[in-house]
């Protein structure tokens, strides 16, 4: 962070990259709590402790996991509406 002779605070490259992260994540977390019904207050607050909690390494897996149910799904949708020849 830098502050400007009116001491307005700033973010570097780099803090709006720790940024952009910490909010990925605080997303994510909150998305998938809500998903498996916690409240959505209660997801909030869990997804503000969770999100600076978890490794870089934990998130991405956690994450690829997601996206290949999100996929398995679309999948499945996808073939519930597929015509079957009897």
């Amino acid at each position: 962070m830098t502050t400007d002779e009116n001491h307005y605070i700033h973010l570097t490259d780099l803090g709006r990259d720790v940024a952009e992260k910490i909010y990925e994540r605080h997303c994510f977390f909150t998305y998938q709590l809500i998903a498996v019904g916690v409240n959505p207050q209660t997801a909030e607050v869990d997804a503000c402790r969770m999100e600076h909690a978890v490794s870089d390494e934990s998130f991405q897996k956690l994450k690829e996991h997601a996206m290949r149910g999100i996929a398995a799904q679309k999948i499945d949708n996808t073939f519930d509406n597929f015509p079957v020849k009897k």
